[in-house]
């Protein structure tokens, strides 16, 4: 059987669609053309212009155009003609981009600015077409880090950007909390402008926020010109939720989407460094989890409840889960797989460095595998009843094909315990130290079978179709203690 291990690298809304173009620099002219680029259908693209000015120069200006002749709208510009403004040229531009995109470039020319300019185009999909900034701001100081509060956002899952312009060149901008860095650099052999374009790690859920854009470092020696704005996403493009509610949480470097919810509750979280999807939930619930470098992954979860879980660096993976309760936990370095279960409950854990397995269909019972320390466990195909399959230290254990009743394998140190077979009474197979133990083709109708062995002995049960009394009886004299001895 396949086991499926889903993940994904999510894209939060804001992010530069893969299609954009590579920063673009002129040293040599107040004009800089992008490389050719594809935009997909229905996107926006957000150009930020940095131009260099002479000392005191309050008549700059620049215009952003492109090769199909779209119609662009100046958001804000940020220059010394400003009140307050500080030497440097900083400006904010987009336009739509129709369903029929076409290759284009983007250029943008300054007016009574030096030869030295930069443009950045990010293509942002999902966003509003018709007015893709939400709010905005802009600001100068000196000597200081860079602190720019939006107004309060209007609309919800917007994201902040920050775009700066340092002419007195002190070191590279570090982005504030919360926020990353795009573009920290300088431009030309000074260098003669330091740039900077930062974003907030995530979206701003809620409207009626405020949010500060910042940069951390540097404070002192630096002069900024500042534009910050909030960028808005199309009606119903935060989540595709349908009819319920989807969250996706990331705290630290974690990530988590959430996508495709149609009629239940779906949560994505990622703390620490883990990551967490969540997708295709339809009905019901459905929670991805991972904390410190765990990953997480649930995927086409149809009607009960499933829960993915890694903890520290272990890994958990829940696909298909039909109706009932799935859960599959991986601690430490150990790893927990659980598949197609049909009803009831599977549960599949490991821990140490243990490994479990639950697959097959458990239709109306509960199958349960584990492993502790080096130990692995499996269960198969667990119909009706309960099977469980556990590993001591370096034990092995293997449940298969349990029809009805109880039925268990136990293997401690190094001991193997493997039970197949039982169709309705209870099986047992225990090991100790280098014991064996096994109960294989037991067809059990209604009695119990149980097989010891300690320190290096063996002991099978095979074959027991007869009844309760009557295999017990049986059972003892099909003992074989390990000394030699008849029990």
């Amino acid at each position: 059987m396949t086991l499926l291990l889903l993940l994904r690298t999510p894209r939060l809304f804001g992010d530069a669609d893969p299609s954009s173009p590579p920063l673009a620099i002129s040293l040599a002219g107040a004009t800089v053309t992008t490389a050719t680029f594809t935009p997909p259908a229905n996107s926006v693209l957000e150009a930020v212009a940095w131009h260099d000015t002479l000392s005191g120069n309050t008549t700059n200006t620049s215009q952003v155009t492109d090769s199909l002749g779209g119609t662009w709208t100046v958001e804000e510009t940020r220059n010394k003609a400003d009140a307050g403004g500080q030497n440097g040229h900083v400006q904010l531009s987009w336009r739509a981009v129709g369903s029929s995109p076409a290759p284009m470039t983007v250029t943008t020319t300054g007016t009574n600015t030096l030869a030295l300019c930069t443009l950045s185009v990010r293509v942002i999909a999902g966003a509003d077409t018709a007015a893709p900034i939400d709010v905005k701001s802009e600001s100068s100081s000196a000597g200081s880090a860079v602190s720019l509060a939006l107004p309060a956002s209007v609309a919800a899952n917007t994201r902040g950007v920050v775009a700066n312009v340092d002419w007195n060149v002190a070191a590279a901008p570090t982005p504030g909390a919360g926020q990353a860095a795009l573009i920290s650099r300088g431009v030309g052999a000074g260098p003669d402008l330091r740039i900077y374009l930062g974003i907030r790690a995530a979206l701003t859920v809620t409207p009626g926020t405020v949010e500060t854009m910042s940069t951390a470092t540097p404070t002192s020696g630096n002069t900024n010109n500042t534009l910050a704005w909030a960028l808005k996403q199309a009606s119903g493009a935060t989540t595709h939720n349908a009819a319920g509610t989807a969250s996706g949480t990331a705290s630290g470097s974690g990530t988590a989407s959430v996508d495709r919810n149609a009629t239940g509750t779906a949560a994505g979280v990622a703390s620490a460094d883990g990551a967490a999807t969540l997708d295709v939930a339809v009905a019901g619930s459905a929670a991805g989890t991972s904390a410190a470098s765990g990953a997480s992954t649930v995927t086409r979860e149809t009607t009960g409840t499933a829960a993915g879980t890694g903890a520290a660096s272990g890994t958990a993976a829940l696909t298909t889960a039909a109706a009932g309760t799935a859960a599959s936990t991986g601690a430490a370095t150990g790893t927990a797989t659980l598949t197609l279960s049909a009803a009831g409950a599977a549960a599949g854990t490991a821990t140490a460095a243990g490994t479990a397995t639950v697959s097959g269909a458990g239709a109306t019972g509960d199958a349960t595998g584990i492993g502790t320390a080096a130990g692995t466990a499996t269960v198969v195909r667990a119909a009706a009843g309960t099977a469980a399959g556990a590993a001591t230290a370096a034990g092995t254990a293997t449940v298969g094909a349990v029809t009805a009743g109880t039925a268990a394998g136990i293997g401690g140190c190094a001991g193997t315990a493997t039970v197949t077979g039982n169709v309705s009474g209870t099986a047992a197979g225990v090991a100790a130290a280098t014991g064996v133990a096994g109960i294989s083709t037991t067809t059990t109708a209604s009695g119990t079978a149980a097989g010891t062995a300690s320190a290096t002995g063996s002991a099978t049960v095979v074959g027991a179709v007869i009844p309760a009394t009557y295999a017990r009886s049986h059972v003892a004299r099909a003992y074989a203690h390990p000394t030699g001895r008849s029990s």
